[in-house]
Formats: structure tokens, C-alpha cells, sequence
């Protein structure tokens, strides 16, 4: 009698029935499709889309403050080390804009037509996706608010 047989088949064992492991497969697919497409959602609107330039209106214009910090440990492990790093304080500049179709869309922009462009104003933007590229709307001339500062740089150890 033999007990190794090397033309044997080794058996299959099955968690689940076939028809189960078949919709699970389909599931966990789905689900990792619809991560993947949530990810790289912003670096396909930026990269696949058209520029366009309609006719629009300024709703709002807001500056938000934000605060970044980078933070570095010396020493390895077990040992005591000193943190430093870097803090970067400045302003973002957001722009809701009502297009010509009713539809409304926000995007970034920069501090130089924040400083004069009129709420309510209309006038022409041109944008790829979420990325802003430039309006031409009424302005109140070309002076430059210095109320709030771009960018500074401070070390963590300094108050913000």
C-alpha cells in the first residue's frame, strides 16, 4: 500500500459556498474602486479637465488663517532628544463664484485679486477643474492691503 501518491489532486476547502465567494469578490472590488476613485478624484479633475472661462459673478470673497507645523526629534531611540522644527503661519484666499448657469463653485486664489476685487461684481473666470486661473471682474484699483501678512516663518519655540 501506498501512501504518497504524487499524481493527486490536494483537496480544495471553501469558507463560503462559490456563489458567496463570487459576490464577496465583487464587493471588496467595488469598495476598492470607489477608494481608489476617492483619492485620486482632485488629480483627475486637474488633469483631465478643460479650461473654461464663463461669465460669472463674485458672491464672497474670505481670507482663513493657517497655521502648519513640521516637527523634527533628535535623538534615536531610548534616547531623550530635543524637538525643533519649523511653524508657517499665512492666509488662504477663497472666492465663491455664481456662474452664468446658477451653478456656484469656491476656489483659491490669490492675495493680489483679494485685495481688490468687488463682491457683486461681474465679470470673466477662467478655471481647470478646482484650479483657479484668473477673473476679470471690477476692481477698486490696485492697492494692496497690508492688514494680513502672505507667509511667516517662526520657530515652534516662538509663539505664533
Amino acid at each position: 500500500m501506498r501512501l504518497f501518491n504524487p499524481d493527486a489532486q490536494p483537496a480544495v476547502t471553501h469558507i463560503f459556498p462559490p456563489a458567496v465567494e463570487i459576490i464577496l469578490t465583487i464587493v471588496i472590488a467595488v469598495i476598492i474602486i470607489l477608494f481608489l476613485r476617492l483619492i485620486f478624484k482632485d488629480l483627475f479633475l486637474t488633469v483631465f479637465s478643460k479650461t473654461k472661462t464663463v461669465s460669472a459673478t463674485l458672491v464672497s470673497k474670505v481670507a482663513e488663517p493657517y497655521v502648519t507645523k513640521k516637527v523634527y526629534a533628535a535623538g534615536g531611540a531610548g534616547t531623550p532628544g530635543v524637538a525643533a522644527g519649523v511653524a508657517e503661519k499665512g492666509m488662504d484666499y477663497y472666492f465663491t463664484f455664481q456662474l452664468e448657469d446658477g451653478k456656484v463653485i469656491t476656489l483659491q486664489g490669490p492675495k493680489t485679486l483679494y485685495d481688490v476685487a468687488l463682491e457683486e461684481g461681474h465679470g470673466t473666470l477662467s478655471y481647470k477643474g478646482k484650479r483657479f486661473i484668473s477673473y476679470d471682474g471690477p476692481t477698486e484699483g490696485t492697492r494692496v492691503k497690508t492688514d494680513q501678512n502672505d507667509y511667516e516663518f517662526v520657530g515652534l519655540n516662538k509663539k505664533l
